[in-house]
């Protein structure tokens, strides 16, 4: 199956509220949710769960929600949403069993199709600890691709490690990186009706936003978070645009490198 593009962002200009006691300390306050560096975290305590309630301000398209760099890895968590009325709350719960940490702490839930929404609830569980920390909160609208990607996807990481060597004696003093940021390189066939989402993006983002790539709408919810970036689709200097590779179709290479 095909993957998407993150098109729309609406928790940049979210209201954001917590239920629980006590307050995000004051050097991890609940504003660090809405801050682009996904390593700035806020704190969320609570001895059994934790609610943070989101007002988009009005109802917009939503089919996809996300919490990134989070430390729960462990529990559940449940989205609920709603157009504003009380009788109009739907939801869908998901268990966080990712142990290792190839997904850097994200939790990525995807509806499947685009529903009206202005109120949302994330309810977080975590049986095994009371103190649970979060990078950044997304909540969108999917650009998906009518065609997967081309094969020859190439997934890895950037390996940021420092090893300088003494040219005279040979000795080498290693560094190690905090940490090496995941990388995907791909090709994407592009057709008409893909344009006018493509030159939205690059509007929107240029090289200073970010948006959440999903590789494959089909895979499995931990396979879909550990693949999933949140990444820049065009760097400084780029000449972000479309090939006309045949009269149907257009093509576009990207190069994602994770926000860390």
């Amino acid at each position: 199956m095909a993957g998407a593009f993150l098109a729309d962002n609406w928790a940049r200009a979210a209201g954001v509220a917590l239920s629980s006691w006590p307050s995000p300390p004051a050097t991890l306050p609940l504003s660090n949710l809405l801050d682009p560096q996904p390593r700035v975290r806020t704190r969320l305590a609570g001895a059994t769960g934790v609610a943070l309630y989101v007002d988009l301000g009005t109802a917009r398209p939503v089919d996809c929600m996300a919490v990134l760099s989070t430390t729960m890895r462990s529990g559940a968590y449940e989205w609920q949403w709603s157009t504003g009325g009380a009788s109009s709350w739907s939801g869908k719960r998901n268990i966080a069993d990712d142990t290792d940490d190839e997904a850097t702490g994200a939790l990525i839930t995807i509806l499947p199709a685009a529903v009206p929404v202005r109120y949302l609830t994330l309810w977080l569980d975590d049986p095994v600890t009371a103190t649970r920390d979060i990078g950044l909160l997304v909540i969108g609208r999917l650009w998906r691709l009518r065609y997967g990607h081309q094969y020859g996807i190439r997934e890895g990481r950037l390996i940021l490690d420092q090893r300088e060597r003494n040219p005279l004696t040979g000795a080498e003093f290693v560094s190690p990186a905090l940490a090496n940021p995941r990388i995907a390189t791909f090709q994407v066939p592009l057709a008409s009706t893909d344009r006018a989402e493509h030159r939205s993006l690059l509007r929107t983002l240029g090289a200073a936003g970010e948006t959440l790539w999903i590789p494959d709408l089909s895979l499995s919810e931990i396979e879909r978070n550990r693949r999933s970036l949140w990444g820049a689709i065009a760097a400084p200097g780029d000449e972000a645009a479309i090939t006309r590779s045949n009269f149907p179709l257009g093509e576009r290479g990207f190069r994602l490198v994770e926000r860390l």
